[in-house]
């Protein structure tokens, strides 16, 4: 069992792991997207431009691109993870 926490991880309502590679994972949070790689010990973070929870994201078939959303704003946020 591994845990991950970092100080922008508030608020967690999705999660995401990337396609084909299972040491990546994605987790929608309040205003942006935590993103944990390698053996969950380097972290990214994205904000999500409206300032809403993102509620909602989903990985590309092959991995590159990561979609974000908001039940409270139409507003897609695609984030080229590389």
């Amino acid at each position: 069992t591994v845990g991950v926490s970092h100080e922008l991880q508030e608020d967690v309502s999705c999660i995401a792991f990337r396609p084909f590679c299972g040491r990546t994972v994605a987790l929608g949070c309040k205003n942006g997207v935590c993103l944990w790689e390698k053996n969950y010990s380097r972290f990214k973070y994205a904000k999500y431009v409206t300032g809403r929870n993102a509620d909602s994201i989903a990985w590309s078939p092959d991995g590159s691109l990561l979609a974000i959303g908001s039940s409270k704003c139409s507003r897609i946020v695609i984030w080229k993870v590389a």
